[in-house]
């Protein structure tokens, strides 16, 4: 039930990376905000990846995978 329900967290970071990397193209905006240090726009990255994820990711590796994938960004920049 919880599984056809579309209840269970997902905690695959490579799919939650995928959700991520979609989140980071469609907000470049936040993106830069984040860059320049506002950390408001983390909490609000995260919150647009909840919901692209339709509220079936798990927060913590969510959490987790946005941090990495910032650093990443930042390293190249």
């Amino acid at each position: 039930v919880i599984k056809d329900e579309g209840l269970s967290k997902q905690t695959d970071p490579k799919v939650i990376a995928g959700i991520v990397q979609e989140t980071l193209a469609a907000q470049p905006q936040a993106l830069a905000d984040y860059q320049g240090g506002s950390q408001k726009s983390f909490g609000f990255l995260m919150g647009q990846a909840m919901q692209r994820g339709r509220g079936s990711l798990d927060p913590q590796v969510l959490r987790n995978v946005l941090q990495e994938e910032l650093e990443r960004l930042a390293g190249h920049s």
